[in-house]
């Protein structure tokens, strides 16, 4: 008994030691070279897979503490990995692309890991090296604390009803029509500014968490949010309804290392909805592949439907091998940037360019002016690979990893990577700062597990577009006005005012 703790301790030491992870690193890539120098394609993929349990294991030693950087690492796995890895156990082969752009891909996934590890890890142990922050989390609430907490929370309500009212539309034109219609046939009929509502729901969601709720209320907040997802779901389109679920559970497994001295927030009876959750929500998943499609279930069999389900859920791999295979046509069609492309087509054909510079408006859904122009790695390479396919609702999508290799090489990839490990390394320090600042640095959290199946700066996009800026207006309008409502009450009640 006492070996087993002993190693335990050395085996946790290890895994947070900087200094061991990087050396640990160096060691495997020499191996790697030495041992499966013969066989490049696979040697790399194994390598990749090492370095992904490497940071699965490493997020474990305190999962509450790095739930960010864990589950960053099973989104990175289910739309990144999955497929090669499903292939590799059950035929024998990674990949079915051209041998060079295999090598490319292996090489960029690994830089990936590597580099979101290092980023993570290093700013880790900077922020180990200050002094202890001495405010509780949502030390920002002061003086304005109580109208803060209850306007967001209004605030998030009115939207959620924008946001389901949107979902309502999009289900009417749903009636008597196939998935793909969605994306070349739908175009919104909801008023502007229930539209631009809807948008700015996250942000005052986010703003309410910082604000620490109770247990009781978080669930009955979250609950609500997950419930916005049902449209989407409804509709076909799962991404929404399981981002919302991912985030709701880094949420708990933050606050329970934040508090775990006071509540315990992950106790056994979440752990047990986990371990029953989580397989039904796979198999249920597995099973809506075909339901959407209007297709039978070909195998009521359990293992089959989770196997099927992350095989479809990594087509992202099949996307990263496409645009290797056509880097040259995306670098040389007609765009700017794609890293920064959401950046940058938001300020030039976005409401504000249309309405004040006349802009082009790129439209919405798969056409073919953002089949040529725009900043979009996914509309470009699904018209050079699908043609007529992509005109009729279907896409290859995009991630950031290829959006950073194709405009910067390998590069883009290992700054990138870099720099976004630091960010997921940073959430828990930014949570015991000032409530705006931590507001701003959750609100990323939202998008930012599905980044290797969307481009760059989808989750950072916010900070770009006007609405979110109107949001922070809406926000400190109504903290006055409950001020000025509250003082005013309380000088009635104190006589001062005859």
């Amino acid at each position: 008994m006492k070996t087993m703790r002993s190693m335990t301790k050395a085996i946790i030491y290890f895994l947070n030691d900087v200094k061991m992870n990087i050396a640990f690193l160096a060691i495997c890539s020499c191996l790697e070279y030495i041992f499966f120098k013969h066989d490049f394609l696979t040697a790399t993929f194994v390598m990749v897979m090492v370095i992904w349990g490497y940071n699965i294991l490493f997020s474990l030693t305190n999962w509450s503490k790095n739930i960010v950087f864990l589950m960053f690492n099973f989104m990175f796995f289910l739309f990144l990995l999955s497929r090669p890895f499903l292939n590799m156990i059950n035929y024998g082969q990674v990949w079915y692309y051209p041998e060079q752009a295999y090598r490319v891909a292996n090489v960029i996934l690994y830089l990936s890991l590597v580099l979101l590890f290092i980023g993570y890890r290093c700013l880790d142990y900077v922020i180990q090296q200050r002094p202890p922050y001495q405010d509780q989390p949502s030390s920002g609430l002061k003086k304005y604390g109580t109208y803060l907490r209850y306007g967001a929370l209004g605030l998030f309500f009115i939207c959620w009803l924008c946001s389901m009212y949107n979902g309502f539309d999009m289900i009417m034109f749903m009636r008597g029509r196939t998935y793909e219609d969605f994306y070349t046939q739908y175009h919104s009929s909801v008023p502007f500014v229930v539209n631009a509502l809807a948008q700015v729901m996250p942000y005052f969601l986010c703003c309410y968490l910082m604000t620490f709720p109770s247990k009781i209320k978080t669930y009955i907040i979250l609950i609500i949010y997950l419930l916005s997802g049902l449209p989407d779901f409804i509709i076909g389109s799962r991404g929404t309804i399981m981002e919302a679920a991912v985030f709701c559970f880094v949420y708990f497994a933050l606050r329970h290392y934040l508090e775990t001295k006071s509540i315990q927030w992950i106790g056994k009876f979440e752990k047990l909805m986990l371990v029953i959750s989580i397989p039904v929500i796979i198999l249920g998943l597995g099973a809506y592949n075909y339901i959407r499609a209007k297709e039978d279930v070909p195998q009521i069999n359990p293992m089959y439907l989770m196997t099927d389900f992350f095989y479809k859920q990594g087509t992202s791999a099949d996307t990263l091998c496409q645009s290797i295979q056509h880097q040259e046509a995306l670098r040389n069609s007609q765009h700017i940037n794609y890293t920064f492309g959401e950046i940058i087509d938001t300020t030039l054909h976005g409401t504000i360019a249309q309405r004040f510079f006349h802009a082009t408006d790129l439209g919405s859904g798969n056409n073919l002016t953002k089949a040529y122009t725009g900043n979009y790695v996914t509309h470009h390479l699904s018209y050079l690979v699908l043609k007529d396919r992509y005109l009729a609702g279907q896409g290859r999508g995009t991630s950031y990893v290829i959006e950073n290799y194709i405009d910067f090489g390998y590069g883009g990839v290992v700054i990138f990577n870099l720099l976004l490990g630091m960010y997921l390394s940073s959430i828990t320090y930014f949570m015991k700062k000032h409530i705006f600042i931590a507001t701003i640095a959750f609100i990323p959290l939202t998008k930012i597990f599905e980044m290797a199946r969307q481009p760059s700066m989808r989750a950072f996009l916010f900070l770009f577009t006007p609405h979110f800026w109107i949001a922070v207006i809406m926000l400190l309008c109504t903290i006055c006005l409950c001020s000025m409502i509250f003082n005013q009450r309380r000088r009635y009640r104190y006589g001062k005012i005859y």
